[in-house]
């Protein structure tokens, strides 16, 4: 729990999530330091480190975990036990959110895409176990009012990313060099917690992942495209399968630096016409409290 990454950045938004709800949180991990570690002071979370640190409890109403490797131990070692456990699983691909061997005793399987889901099916996980819960935005982010005006051509981009690809560096010079102004937020560059009030500034996004949904509740134009390539801006013709590979590029070819510098300008009028449709997706899909009231609807069922 240091870096502004993903798992870490939605362990905070859900932590701040059931403390609303009036909670008392605990998050357990093997590592804490900043900068994440002043978000969670911040905001009142007490945060454990393990093995070295206990946990204040044996046994708790819920235990939401991320990662096998620390909920093992929890389990295993520290004899912890809670009412409910769901395994979320944010990845298809990095090895600490592979589903633990006893996943299908828990209360429930959690993935973020259905690539994702597909995974976990493939390591043996039950399909009646596993429900969707996306990337989310938080309701009060969603723009309630006509999204702000923005200019026939993006003059202020940000790129967002913690694993820049070379080709965006290359693009960004390309973008610079026609007076335009380019951003980089991340972990080699500069390194904040994204927020809407950020985001505003901009009236182009470059990013995949977990911000690809901010973007699209403020209606706010994205090129869709990192380390891994990607769509470009999103449409009719590739949302679909941009959703199914959780917004992260892959399933797409890599871009030369000139077409994605041609494409952002030469498609951004296309893009602001596609905002709305954008928006209705993430009403549909991408809501936190619209999908926690699912998740605790499926764990009532169980009792």
């Amino acid at each position: 729990m240091k870096n502004y990454a993903g798992s870490e950045i939605n362990c905070l938004s859900l932590a701040k999530f059931f403390q609303k709800q009036g909670a008392s949180v605990e998050v357990a991990t093997l590592e804490y330091g900043m900068p994440m570690r002043g978000d969670f002071e911040k905001a009142g979370i007490y945060v454990k480190v393990i093995p070295e640190q206990k946990l204040s409890r044996t046994k708790y109403d819920l235990i939401w975990a991320h990662h096998s490797i620390v909920i093992d131990w929890l389990i295993f070692s520290e004899n912890i036990s809670a009412d409910q456990i769901i395994i979320s699983s944010l990845s298809a691909f990095e090895p600490y959110e592979a589903p633990p061997i006893y996943t299908n005793s828990c209360s429930l399987c959690l993935a973020n895409s259905e690539e994702t889901k597909e995974k976990l099916l493939s390591e043996g996980i039950l399909p009646e176990n596993i429900i969707l819960f996306p990337n989310y935005v938080e309701k009060d982010s969603l723009t309630n009012s006509m999204p702000k005006k923005f200019p026939s051509s993006p003059q202020n981009i940000v790129i967002i990313s913690n694993h820049i690809a070379p080709e965006l560096l290359e693009a960004k010079l390309s973008l610079e060099k026609q007076n335009l102004k380019v951003d980089i937020y991340g972990e080699q560059y500069e390194s904040v917690l994204i927020s809407p009030k950020l985001l505003q500034k901009y009236d182009l996004i470059i990013s995949i992942g977990k911000t690809v949904q901010y973007a699209m509740a403020l209606q706010i134009p994205l090129y869709c495209y990192d380390i891994y390539g990607g769509p470009g801006y999103l449409d009719q013709d590739n949302m679909a399968k941009a959703s199914f590979h959780n917004f992260s590029g892959r399933g797409f070819p890599k871009k030369t630096s000139g077409i994605i510098v041609k494409e952002i300008l030469s498609g951004y009028s296309s893009c602001l016409e596609f905002q709305t449709k954008l928006l209705t997706y993430i009403k549909k899909n991408c809501i936190l409290e619209k999908n926690m009231k699912k998740v605790f609807q499926f764990i009532k069922k169980q009792k």
